[in-house]
């Protein structure tokens, strides 16, 4: 009687002690997200004040009627600049639902021509920015309130990074097309810099596939062809069928420096797009017609600077090229010869 008696006790502390360290990791991993929200918020909140500004809060309910899918909000607007706000909202569970962020969007979009949109997926957040310039860099402001214990296992080869450091060509292609060539030297070395010093963390990739291709060239010679994934952040050298290696910087940053294209992730319609069509430009040789009566409402979100705005602003403001719009949305952007 006495040993099972034992064996009871020792199995409860057992449970007790495992519960108590499962408590604590959560409370760590709470605390964690509570750091990082901390230090997005006084970064958030630099971006928008001038020094006779202070911050004035911004109630949920200017935006939302309810918080039911919310764990944590926070809105803040410029005292006196009035137009410099930032939201900042954790959602339950990590899960962005798009009802729910629909109505913060509808706030931006409905008043400004330009903001920046910017998540983490991985803790759940969503940021939202109007401020006079919209130039924040997403990138770099994550890079200031995360901690990347990650240690690299391997690096890009240097036989491979040899054979490529005489390229004086790149011709960036997309699907088939041409996006554009650079051959700005300072813009290649930045491309080459970035490629080589990639590398590789632990043994398992992802199964998704590259979505560019950096034609490289020495002259009239291909000298290699590196892929580059969708997320700017990924290459890999095609000619030696090498697995990705992960860069530091994001490579359509610099290949923007070099070549006349935005990358951009997509074009969204709102719910008053009515299939009617509305002349949204017009060259010398063809009329573009959109095919959405309410232009406000088709918005256009770019890949590098996480600016959205609304896609006639875009265009007449030489955000994006109208021929790169027909050739990708051919059923949003009509082409009809003058």
């Amino acid at each position: 009687m006495k040993k099972i008696l034992l064996v009871l006790l020792l199995g409860i502390t057992f449970i007790g002690v495992t519960g108590c360290e499962k408590e604590e990791n959560n409370i760590q991993e709470e605390k964690y997200n509570e750091e990082l929200v901390s230090c997005l918020e006084n970064q958030l909140g630099a971006h928008i004040l001038t020094e006779q500004d202070d911050l004035v809060e911004i109630p949920l309910s200017e935006f939302k009627d309810s918080d039911e899918a919310i764990s944590y909000y926070k809105g803040y607007r410029a005292s006196q600049n009035t137009d410099n706000l930032y939201v900042l909202i954790v959602w339950k569970d990590g899960l962005f639902d798009s009802d729910e962020i629909k109505d913060v969007e509808e706030y931006f979009y409905s008043k400004y021509d330009e903001y920046q949109e910017y998540s983490i997926s991985s803790e759940g957040i969503s940021i939202y920015v109007h401020n006079d310039f919209n130039d924040i860099d997403f990138d770099e402001l994550k890079k200031i309130c995360t901690n990347d214990k990650n240690e690299a296992t391997q690096y890009f080869p240097e036989d491979i990074a040899d054979k490529i450091s005489n390229t004086n060509k790149i011709i960036v292609k997309y699907d088939g097309y041409e996006l554009g060539t650079i051959t700005d030297n300072d813009v290649i070395d930045e491309i080459l810099d970035v490629t080589t010093n990639s590398k590789r963390y632990g043994n398992e990739f992802l199964a998704d596939n590259y979505t560019y291709k950096l034609e490289l060239y020495n002259n009239k010679d291909l000298v290699d062809t590196i892929g580059l994934w969708a997320d700017g952040k990924r290459v890999a050298s095609l000619n030696n069928n090498t697995d990705y290696y992960v860069t530091d910087e994001d490579l359509r940053k610099v290949i923007e420096d070099g070549i006349d294209y935005k990358f951009y992730n997509s074009v969204e319609y709102s719910d008053n797009c009515e299939d009617k069509t509305y002349l949204i430009y017009s060259d010398n040789s063809y009329n573009y017609y959109l095919n959405c009566v309410d232009s406000d409402g088709v918005l256009i979100s770019f890949s590098t600077s996480n600016k959205i705005m609304n896609l006639e602003y875009a265009i007449d403001n030489n955000y994006i090229d109208i021929k790169v719009l027909a050739r990708d949305y051919p059923d949003l952007i009509t082409k009809e010869s003058k």
